[in-house]
């Protein structure tokens, strides 16, 4: 019983679609694409592109939890954002231009 009642997580990366659908519904996927275009320096119309590389990759994901409280059950949601992954990404790129 003491194993039911600890938190299990999983990987939600079966689908690039769901993926999005949960930053949507969590209300972080603009904030992510902002970051991306911060980085990147690219338009907002190329970013759900750059993101699904990312998301592939595993430098962004959506990580869902359960837990046990005093209702029942409980689902949440969480972003892992591998930034330094990201950083070093964005940073080769910006060196490979310049020579």
């Amino acid at each position: 019983m003491a194993k039911a009642m600890k938190a299990r997580g999983r990987l939600l990366d079966s689908r690039y679609l769901e993926f999005l659908d949960y930053l949507q519904r969590m209300g972080e996927l603009q904030s992510i694409t902002r970051m991306i275009n911060c980085l990147s320096g690219q338009q907002d119309g190329d970013t759900i592109y750059s993101m699904y590389s990312f998301w592939r990759k595993g430098w962004i994901e959506v990580r869902e939890t359960e837990k046990m409280s005093k209702t029942g059950l409980e689902k949440e949601y969480a972003v892992k954002v591998r930034l330094a992954s990201l950083e070093e990404f964005f940073r080769q790129r910006r060196l490979s231009c310049e020579s």
